[in-house]
């Protein structure tokens, strides 16, 4: 699932118009709307936070649709003080779809 259309899923359960998500954020609707179908590819850091904040999730949620189910997770979220296991760590995954892209550098020489 890519970004535009993860936006979209939180959108919908959250039965926001998309008028009333692009408020939220700052911008106009049509930008909502081309990043939901993909058309509009690069957003700014502060647009991801506009957005994760308008949907009531943290930025890493709007890359992935699958809840975090791994132990990392599970124990982290539980009452630690009943493990006997040391510190537990919760790990989040990006997913690198989303990322700056391949990691090409054009010289200009």
């Amino acid at each position: 699932m890519n970004i535009g259309s993860r936006i979209r899923q939180l959108r919908l359960a959250k039965n926001m118009k998309i008028s009333e998500l692009a408020e939220s954020v700052g911008v106009d609707a049509a930008n909502i709307s081309r990043l939901e179908t993909g058309k509009q590819k690069q957003f700014s850091e502060q647009t991801l936070n506009r957005l994760a904040h308008a949907l009531s999730v943290k930025v890493p949620d709007l890359f992935t649709s699958v809840e975090n189910e791994s132990t990392v997770c599970i124990n982290s979220e539980s009452d630690s003080s009943s493990l006997s296991i040391g510190d537990v760590y919760r790990v989040e995954v990006l997913d690198v779809s989303a990322s700056a892209g391949a990691g090409h550098i054009q010289s200009s020489d």
